[in-house]
């Protein structure tokens, strides 16, 4: 969760700035692929948090949650667009033709608040299973299989 602070933060100063290189905005959106893979790894794992019969109503509440980031995130990005949230951390915003201010750093800067939170919460009170744990060695076997470096390539 905390790693999805950092292209949060680079692309509100690259949006904000018209020389930004189209590199710079693919890196940036590369990086944000973690909020998609945070989301996959949640579902993926989830079944070890519950027993089977509940299996079914964990994953579709947090599937549910997840995708509706994406919803909340189309209602609230045209809002905060419009108002200086961040001036205070640089956040300058872009005139407009008609003379109205456009504040597109906005839209990913804040997220980077409820992300600091949900990153602590994680920290202090979220517990590991020890049954999920395994070694390194338990682990490299699956470098050995095809499969995985097509899907990673």
């Amino acid at each position: 969760t905390g790693i999805m602070i950092i292209p949060c933060v680079w692309l509100g100063f690259a949006v904000q700035d018209t020389s930004t290189p189209f590199s710079v905005f693919v890196i940036i959106s590369l990086l944000c692929g973690f909020a998609g893979a945070n989301f996959a790894s949640s579902m993926a794992n989830i079944s070890f948090f519950f027993p089977k019969a509940k299996q079914g109503g964990a994953l579709g509440v947090n599937g549910g949650l997840g995708n509706m980031g994406v919803s909340v995130m189309q209602l609230v990005a045209p809002l905060v667009v419009s108002v200086s949230v961040f001036a205070i951390f640089g956040g300058t915003g872009s005139e407009q033709p008609d003379g109205s201010m456009l504040y597109l750093e906005n839209a990913a800067w804040i997220w980077v608040p409820f992300l600091i939170i949900f990153t602590l919460a994680a920290w202090f009170f979220m517990n590991d299973l020890s049954a999920s744990k395994a070694s390194l060695s338990e682990q490299l076997p699956v470098l050995k299989r095809l499969h995985l470096w097509i899907m990673a390539l």
